[in-house]
């Protein structure tokens, strides 16, 4: 498998068991100094995208996904909510960085 310098993960988490071992994956694969962008979505109460949608996870908080990056090796991460837009139906989004 090649080395990566850039990951792109968006709104992927939702339909994993376990996103950490995610971020220990993409850690691996990623050559040292390449960054990880993550996007995907804020804690919400949409029972229903776990009956309709198949999701694992009903959002992420900052404290989670900080957690889980950190213990996979991940460093200078930075967490960020998008301002959500007044006509959006959808969940809130994040937006979060991390280098190898």
């Amino acid at each position: 498998m090649p080395v990566l310098y850039l990951i792109l993960m968006a709104l992927v988490l939702p339909y994993v068991s376990s996103p950490q071992e995610v971020f220990a994956e993409v850690y691996r694969v990623t050559k040292p100094g390449g960054k990880l962008v993550l996007l995907d979505m804020v804690p919400h109460d949409r029972a229903e995208y776990r009956e309709q949608l198949g999701h694992s996870w009903q959002g992420f908080s900052e404290k989670q996904i900080t957690e889980w990056l950190d213990a996979c090796g991940w460093t200078e991460l930075r967490f960020q909510q998008i301002p959500p837009d007044p006509e959006a139906k959808g969940t809130g989004l994040f937006l979060a960085t991390a280098k190898r």
